[in-house]
């Protein structure tokens, strides 16, 4: 199985234009979440639903604390790389 990188697209410009748009202009592939966090959870499940094979997910040793529980949460075994 091919590895997926997670790498999260953001721009000022985006967030501000969506904020104050009507809702009529969204994708349906674009969200906007509140925090980096829900963003990360959001994504694992995505790529989960695409392939429920994946078991793993690699974490650099230096990490936020904050989001081992959501990856817990997904039932992902971690393995961290220097």
């Amino acid at each position: 199985m091919r590895p997926a990188t997670i790498q999260p697209i953001f721009s000022y410009k985006h967030l501000l234009k969506n904020v104050w748009s009507d809702k009529k202009d969204f994708k349906p592939n674009q969200h906007y979440l509140n925090c980096a966090r829900s963003s990360l959870y959001h994504a694992v499940m995505s790529l989960k639903k695409e392939n429920n094979k994946i078991k793993n997910i690699f974490l650099p040793e230096l990490i936020c604390n904050e989001i081992i529980p959501i990856i817990r949460k997904l039932k992902l075994s971690i393995e961290y790389y220097p």
